[in-house]
């Protein structure tokens, strides 16, 4: 009995592994900081090589859960540099866990981008 459960558990995982897409980088100037229950986002534009701007948003849980992660209503003012790296899923490239990079260098962790 314990076999096969070990046996599905490294099914499972091996599945999940390969979901994986890889590594994105994402740069963007900050359009606006939105601090309010019940959600903080940092929402940034990302401009791509053909000239055409594309719009993202980084949720970062609710303000408790963005101070956790080292945030404050001061921590990006509008036109500042984000980078966001995102361990995307095959299935959304909005997906996965995501390492946010401010101008100043700190490093914000486990937002969700939209």
């Amino acid at each position: 009995m314990r076999l096969a459960t070990h046996a599905v558990l490294l099914l499972a995982f091996s599945g999940f592994v390969s979901a994986q897409a890889g590594i994105t980088r994402y740069v963007g100037k900050v359009r606006e900081l939105v601090w309010q229950n019940p959600k903080v986002y940092i929402a940034f534009d990302v401009k791509q090589t053909d000239g055409t701007t594309d719009q993202y948003r980084l949720n970062c849980g609710s303000p408790a859960d963005a101070m956790r992660s080292g945030l404050n209503r001061n921590s990006v003012k509008q036109g500042d540099t984000i980078t966001v790296e995102v361990n995307e899923d095959r299935a959304s490239r909005n997906y996965g866990q995501t390492v946010a990079t401010l101008s100043d260098g700190r490093k914000i962790r486990d937002c969700l981008l939209e």
